[in-house]
């Protein structure tokens, strides 16, 4: 079976595409569709003040030039200007989220261990704004009653996003159709907070950061964050340079290769990390006579401060 991407290229020209029937026989995935963020009943977005609105310098255009643009001091704060108090008036490109043109995207069925993820229904040019991660917002809490209760039901699937230090999104039962965009390694889009001016909400943006073809899937890197679920979550993206694992850190990974010092049957030896399991939380290191070990963490940073205080005291003698 063809890949999503190169069938539909093949079948379908820009102008009369739609998504094959296979691909969308799978049952959505039981949420309700938001467009905004959901905020406790306590809790209000209300307009910031007229004089406490913060606005931009940007000259008003002539004709129907698009004002606002990348040196505008605004967008380079990540603050979209307000549309009442904008100098630019109507002209002003810098809208908030939900002002904002999108492009044509949609749900499918993506299979391969993905399950559902968005495709482009269109060219999309890098920089686009693509989608709003919405959902409900909710405390520390809150976020950690709903864990213990997915974990009770046995459920693996999160839709947490950090906004603050206290402040989550859980796209779980309400959110938007960014909820459905996976992650990946080699991803097309980044999410980035911004913060709307008129109201000073915090909202995230998924952005492409480079030219998007019809019928490729959308993907940006969760960045993933365990929220003291102490669970790793594999990762399907197939990149070529793919982590393995959502929550598999750079700067661990990095370390492949590294020659590394560690206590075996007593003494100091010298051995080779060769891999991180973030299952497990522990590096592999291979020793010279081949054999293979898994060193926790840490386990291997002890071994490196026994290490130095030998030296140091081998240095005083």
């Amino acid at each position: 079976m063809l890949s999503p991407v190169l069938y539909w290229k093949k079948v379908f020209r820009e102008e009369e595409f739609r998504l094959p029937n296979d691909m969308m026989k799978e049952r959505r995935p039981k949420f309700r569709m938001i467009r905004r963020n959901i905020y406790p009943t306590k809790r209000r977005i209300r307009r910031l003040p007229k004089d406490e609105i913060p606005n931009c310098e940007c000259p008003r255009p002539r004709g129907k030039e698009p004002a606002c643009g990348e040196d505008c001091m605004n967008r380079m704060m990540r603050l979209t200007c307000d549309p009442f108090t904008c100098p630019s008036g109507e002209s002003c490109s810098n809208k908030a989220f939900q002002l904002l043109e999108r492009p044509n995207i949609r749900p499918v069925y993506i299979g391969n261990g993905k399950g559902w993820g968005v495709v482009a229904c269109e060219h999309i040019k890098k920089g686009t704004f693509t989608a709003e991660y919405v959902g409900e917002i909710i405390g520390v809490d809150e976020c950690e009653r709903r864990l213990w209760e997915c974990k009770y039901r046995g459920e693996t699937n999160y839709y947490m996003m950090e906004l603050s230090s206290d402040t989550i999104i859980d796209a779980r039962d309400k959110g938007g159709v960014a909820r459905l965009i996976n992650s990946s390694c080699d991803p097309n889009c980044e999410a980035l907070m911004w913060q709307d001016a008129a109201t000073n909400e915090t909202r995230i943006g998924i952005f492409a950061i480079r030219d998007i073809e019809l019928g490729e899937e959308l993907a940006y890197d969760y960045g993933f964050q365990d929220f003291g679920v102490n669970q790793s979550f594999r990762c399907r993206c197939d990149a070529a340079d793919c982590r393995k694992w959502l929550d598999a850190k750079p700067e661990r990974l990095k370390r492949r290769g590294e020659r590394v010092t560690v206590e075996r049957d007593g003494k100091f030896v010298r051995a080779t990390i060769t891999a991180y399991e973030p299952a497990t939380k522990s590096y592999q290191v291979t020793y010279k006579d081949s054999v293979v070990e898994s060193i926790p963490s840490p386990e291997l940073a002890t071994s490196f401060k026994k290490v130095c205080k030998s030296k140091r005291k081998l240095a005083r003698k």
